[in-house]
């Protein structure tokens, strides 16, 4: 099944349907007990997006407290990379290569948390709690090609892969809140403790192989996923954030190698994938009405891979521009 945007923004809206009407119903049975709050008072709203050199980040988060005990969340996370590498690489065994990847990467993340008890232990101090669950949704492709050879003689070879992935599980989510008159302080851990996932991986190289395409779709049951994070307010205008994430998959994948008669064919060994994610953000709030600021910084992303024992890693850079209310 071919996803696009379109079904991603109708699958949003039946979920923000589904979480909050129930919601909506249950603060308006409360607001005679609260007659001096409305219902704008109860919704808290992130629009967060990130610019990155080689793409950007989309997080958006809504919630509403349903009553002084209970609430709710939905946080969606949109991530889009494009990068092309080129090689260059002379008098290897006496051959000249060149080589360029092109790499394109989205990722689609849902945090649902219909379920989230405050326990409010004085007016400094709170913890939340409560579970819901997790959903991503990955596709990448690559492209890549190669020329080599000497002299007058040159050969010309290709390398695609597609990948797509679905993982869903169930997510626990506690917060600790501590408020004092000059820092706040939000301290948030989350655990997906097994997923199930859906993949699809194609690959297709020539002329080394033959044939030259192979794909294979499996289904897998994973853990964990696990994410956490430090996000302090100093003074009303300084905003410090510290996360990180863990994940962990196996899966099968696809290479190639030479056979006993000396022909490459295709393999399908099982792998281990661990990726370790730490993000750091400094940025600057702008106060406005009800609560609500805009933010303004700058942030960093340092990435770690391990694929089957061998380690990968990568920093971007990024610009962050978002409007928060509540949710800090």
């Amino acid at each position: 099944m071919r996803y696009t945007y379109r079904n991603i923004i109708i699958a949003g809206v039946y979920s923000l349907a589904l979480l909050f009407f129930p919601c909506v119903a249950s603060a308006q049975e409360t607001s005679g007990e609260k007659s001096n709050s409305s219902f704008l008072e109860n919704v808290s709203f992130e629009v967060m997006p990130k610019i990155l050199g080689d793409g950007f980040i989309l997080d958006i988060g809504l919630g509403i407290q349903y009553n002084d005990f209970w609430g709710g969340e939905l946080r969606f996370s949109h991530t889009k990379q494009t990068k092309t590498i080129k090689d260059d690489l002379d008098n290897l065994g006496g051959m000249g290569i060149e080589a360029m990847t092109l790499d394109d990467v989205s990722r689609y993340e849902f945090f649902l948390l219909p379920a989230l008890y405050r326990w409010k232990i004085n007016d400094k101090f709170s913890i939340t709690g409560g579970g819901g669950f997790y959903y991503d949704y990955g596709q990448s492709f690559n492209r890549g090609y190669w020329i080599s050879g000497f002299d007058d003689s040159y050969w010309i070879g290709s390398v695609n892969v597609n990948a797509s992935t679905h993982l869903i599980g169930p997510l626990i989510d506690v917060r600790f809140l501590f408020i004092s008159k000059f820092i706040n302080s939000n301290l948030k851990f989350g655990i997906v403790p097994i997923y199930y996932g859906y993949m699809e991986l194609g690959m297709r190289e020539f002329p080394m192989v033959t044939p030259p395409f192979t794909k294979i779709p499996q289904s897998v049951f994973s853990s964990p996923y696990l994410y956490a994070g430090m996000d302090f307010v100093i003074l009303k205008y300084l905003n410090v954030l510290l996360y990180y994430d863990y994940f962990r998959q196996e899966q099968r994948f696809i290479s190639s190698t030479y056979d006993s008669t000396g022909r490459h064919k295709w393999i399908y060994p099982d792998i281990i994938v661990v990726s370790h994610h730490l993000m750091f953000e400094i940025s600057a709030l702008i106060p406005m009405r009800d609560n609500t600021s805009i933010q303004l910084g700058l942030g960093l992303i340092r990435d770690y891979w391990i694929t089957d024992g061998n380690p990968l890693e990568a920093d971007s850079n990024y610009f962050i521009f978002s409007v928060r209310k509540g949710l800090h």
